[in-house]
């Protein structure tokens, strides 16, 4: 079942009008002239005036409970995309987690790629704006934070594939996710990685 109600520009609403929050994801701020939803890919397909066609996950938006659109920041449930990807030497499965998240205000999100241990492997820094907001980060070990892995992972450094060093990937296993807003508590989520 979709939430979505009613889309203007940027903005969505969840309760038929009665309020609209930002909705980022590139979404231009121009004309649109058809919405469908894809039940089966959980796709909002956007027909936009001049800018061709714009298409968003709504999955996680579907399960966004009225206390999530309440709070100041809450996450949802990430989830993972993996492809194929060639590099210099050889092909692997490259995965990719993302998330999406509510923000009482506009500031700096932080994800942090992290073992169970809690080592950090790698991080970004996302431009959060006042409503929903969604950020992608790799599932590769920086270069800045393999030495500590691979302390980590002791005579199990083997299982790293370091092979190609524009991708650093980890072995299969489950990770968390640490995701933090400034003045808010830093909430974590796990991830399962499995080839």
């Amino acid at each position: 079942r979709a939430n979505i109600r009613t889309i203007a520009g940027r903005r969505v609403s969840f309760n038929r009008g009665k309020s609209f929050m930002r909705m980022g994801g590139g979404l231009p701020a121009v004309a649109v002239h058809d919405l469908v939803i894809q039940p089966r890919e959980h796709d909002l397909v956007v027909g936009t005036h001049g800018r061709s066609i714009w298409i968003a996950d709504i999955e996680a938006l579907e399960k966004i409970s009225e206390t999530e659109l309440q709070s100041k920041f809450a996450v949802l449930e990430p989830t993972l995309s993996k492809e194929k990807v060639y590099t210099s030497s050889r092909m692997i499965l490259d995965f990719t987690a993302s998330i999406n998240y509510i923000s009482g205000a506009n500031g700096i999100c932080t994800v942090r790629l992290l073992t169970e241990k809690g080592t950090l492997l790698s991080e970004i820094k996302d431009s959060a704006e006042t409503g929903i907001n969604m950020v992608t980060i790799p599932v590769h070990v920086s270069k800045e934070n393999l030495a500590a892995y691979e302390q980590e992972l002791g005579d199990k450094k083997d299982q790293l594939d370091s092979s190609d060093p524009a991708f650093i990937v980890p072995p299969d296993g489950t990770y968390e996710l640490e995701i933090v807003m400034a003045g808010q508590p830093a909430v974590r989520k796990k991830i399962v990685v499995r080839r």
